[in-house]
């Protein structure tokens, strides 16, 4: 017997933009049969994928394949409702994405801009000028470097965003302590002391939420996707 196929086939890509730049993407190749009667697919064993895979920049992860099965309830109106049960032979291909160019460009600087600041909480009360200036260039500095930062735009916040947002809290939290201890000189550098100790610990917190963060699953793409997303 011989038989003729009609393929027809089509490109989508559901992107989990939340952890940008340290997200991990999963693009996949999906074929199926449309009539069952006439034939059946094997799915393509784990080893037998072709894993020569160009990804132009991206770090590939790994190779996924199986039979993603679906099932649908149809309640038409004028007839009996039923069932329908689709086979979807899937081969995933686990991405991340390099992270050393937006180091380099974003977080270097903000470590930089973070150490003026600090700097500026060890100065006496009679260099007050010049820490409010140094935590004014710092505040500036950073927002021009978000809006040159080159980010995706999804609904919510990404990694990026948070980062910045973070440091803004960072240098806010600086330049507030500074300006209101200035009109007590009595307790200005045991203020600064206290300032320093909570932006420290405030600093660990942070970075211990954006590591849970990058790691979590939940922002991770995975082979199965949600069709109505």
């Amino acid at each position: 017997f011989y038989f003729r196929y009609h393929i027809r086939s089509s490109f989508a890509f559901l992107p989990r933009a939340e952890n940008y730049p340290f997200d991990k993407q999963t693009i996949y190749l999906s074929y199926s049969l449309i009539d069952k009667r006439y034939g059946m697919l094997q799915t393509i064993k784990r080893q037998d994928v072709d894993v020569r895979f160009d990804s132009d920049g991206w770090n590939t992860l790994g190779f996924r394949s199986g039979l993603i099965r679906k099932k649908e309830n149809f309640h038409p109106v004028l007839e009996k409702s039923y069932v329908l049960v689709s086979e979807d032979n899937r081969i995933g291909i686990a991405l991340k994405r390099p992270s050393s160019f937006t180091v380099v460009k974003v977080l270097v600087p903000l470590a930089f801009l973070a150490a003026l600041v600090v700097y500026g909480l060890y100065l006496p009360l009679e260099f007050i000028e010049r820490n409010i200036a140094l935590s004014t260039t710092a505040f500036l500095s950073a927002i021009a470097l978000y809006f040159s930062t080159e980010r995706p735009k999804p609904l919510s916040l990404t990694t990026i965003d948070l980062i910045f947002l973070l440091f803004y809290v960072f240098v806010g939290t600086a330049s507030v302590a500074i300006f209101a201890l200035g009109f007590f000189p009595e307790i200005y550098n045991d203020g600064l002391k206290i300032t320093r100790w909570g932006l420290l610990v405030y600093s660990l917190g942070c970075l211990v939420y954006l590591v849970k963060r990058i790691n979590s699953k939940k922002y991770s793409a995975k082979l199965v996707f949600n069709e109505k997303a």
